[in-house]
């Protein structure tokens, strides 16, 4: 009796003096990479998003169509969590994870068969999200952007969710789906990216932004020469086009007023 108990309180020994180092190390990753884990996460989420608008959209032309609903509105969320998940918000990490849940529930109920078509988000939601819960609360924020530089930003980041839900719809035609998957899931990486640079007032991610979005009216317009003709389809480079030059405006303004401040400060002095 008192040997098994000996070697019980030994092995709980070996296993706390294993299990310490691995702890501590957890949790110093977590406590210095809060921010990276943030941003990391928050991609995930956003890029996660993006597949399952495209596939909303996709199943909209198969006898399934009547699913479209359960994948098209956890694409939104998705879309909307990864906002505030990047800023270092828990709720929105807790969300997430709770809607890759429920989409692997869903999924199983549907098709037990394919239980293990969205396994990967779960698990890897989930692993991010305790990474998240044990970091250090997030730093205090810079100095908030312009008004025009954020609402530039936002017209970016739903344009890029628009352009990829469209593009089955738009290319499959001409490309075939699997080639507008992959055009479709780069070109709204492209733009999420641009969106966080144009909120951070980079004025070449307007430009390119604009550039895209006049690009991808010229390419449709070839593809569909009716097109061209379409206000609703022009709309994307004249918004675009007008916000850039709004931006920049406002940014030049800015910085010579600034020049003006600190020229005109040592002669008063």
């Amino acid at each position: 009796m008192g040997l098994s108990t000996r070697s019980a309180r030994l092995r709980a020994c070996v296993i706390r003096v294993c299990t310490l180092p691995i702890l501590r190390s957890f949790r110093d990753l977590a406590s210095r990479g809060g921010p990276a884990i943030a941003r990391v996460y928050a991609a995930l989420v956003y890029v996660a998003s993006l597949a399952l608008l495209y596939g909303a959209a996709v199943l909209t032309g198969t006898r399934a169509r009547e699913a479209f609903i359960f994948v098209f509105l956890p694409g939104i969320i998705c879309a909307v969590l990864a906002l505030f998940i990047w800023t270092g918000h828990r709720s929105a990490m807790i969300l997430a994870f709770a809607v890759a849940v429920g989409l692997e529930l869903i999924m199983a109920a549907n098709d037990l068969a394919s239980w293990s078509s969205f396994l990967v988000l779960p698990i890897v939601f989930g692993l991010l999200t305790i990474l998240g819960l044990a970091a250090a609360p997030p730093a205090a924020a810079r100095a908030p952007a312009r008004v025009a530089d954020e609402v530039y930003a936002a017209v970016v980041y739903f344009a890029a969710l628009l352009a990829v839900f469209m593009a089955p719809f738009n290319h499959s035609r001409q490309l075939g789906l699997q080639t507008v998957a992959l055009c479709a899931l780069a070109a709204g990486i492209v733009l999420g990216m641009l969106s966080v640079l144009i909120w951070r007032g980079r004025i070449w991610a307007m430009v390119a932004a604009f550039a895209l979005s006049l690009a991808y009216w010229l390419v449709l317009g070839n593809m569909n020469p009716l097109l061209l003709r379409s206000p609703g389809f022009a709309l994307a480079p004249l918004v675009s086009g007008a916000l850039t030059i709004v931006c920049v405006a406002i940014q030049i303004s800015a910085k010579r007023a600034a020049a003006r401040a600190s020229s005109s400060a040592p002669a008063s002095e």
